[in-house]
């Protein structure tokens, strides 16, 4: 963990302790589509943006990937779960931020994922591109799609034009802030494999479009 990354974990601790109280307090109703994940996940207008379809966003800033077995118990018997995390490890907030170690710990979460809720669809979308950390980011994406296919969940890369001001202002002010067209592309890539109302799963496999 770099000191720059220990220091913006250490500050994003207290609001991280507010969400994760939260999430383990409310849980998440059955048939619920259940996202799960870092800022990107926390900051997003789920309800909105699947407009429709029962929503329970479990998102907390500067989660790790590591982190994110704390919220499982908590996952009931979703509908789906979205996962929406990397961005935190590869900025170096925690542990390694080598991309390759961190697609490996991604592949250990879906699996994780997987044994809790059966045979509910997990979506995992890849990170988007950060100005700072680009060249990780591909290459974690690159390693991501290939583990979570490998072990039957779905990958979705989502590639966004970035605006000046996110090309500019470095990460330490940006990494939770996320603009319109980054959620408008996540939302277009994962709602094609989020199951009708009253089914409990879709079939996919990787590299198919759902059903």
């Amino acid at each position: 963990m770099s000191l720059r990354g220990r220091g913006l974990k250490m500050v994003m601790k207290p609001f991280a302790r507010i969400r994760s109280t939260q999430v383990a307090a409310l849980g998440a109703a059955p048939g619920s589509v259940v996202v799960l994940g870092d800022g990107l996940a926390a900051s997003g207008n789920w309800e909105e943006w699947f407009a429709g379809v029962p929503v329970r966003n479990f998102g907390i800033d500067a989660l790790l990937i590591d982190e994110l077995r704390s919220l499982l118990p908590h996952l009931g018997a979703p509908r789906a779960v979205v996962v929406l995390i990397g961005t935190s490890d590869l900025l170096g907030l925690g542990g390694s931020g080598e991309p390759r170690r961190a697609a490996e710990r991604l592949a250990r979460a879906v699996e994780a994922i997987q044994a809790r809720v059966g045979t509910a669809p997990v979506v995992v979308v890849g990170v988007p591109p950060r100005h700072l950390v680009r060249a990780a980011v591909d290459r974690f994406n690159r390693r991501a799609a290939d583990l979570v296919a490998a072990r039957g969940a779905v990958f979705v890369d989502v590639t966004t034009a970035q605006t000046e001001q996110d090309a500019s202002d470095g990460f330490l002010l940006s990494v939770g802030r996320w603009d319109a067209a980054v959620y408008a592309s996540v939302a277009a890539a994962v709602r094609p494999f989020l199951p009708p109302a009253g089914l409990a799963s879709v079939e996919t496999r990787p590299g198919q479009e759902p059903r």
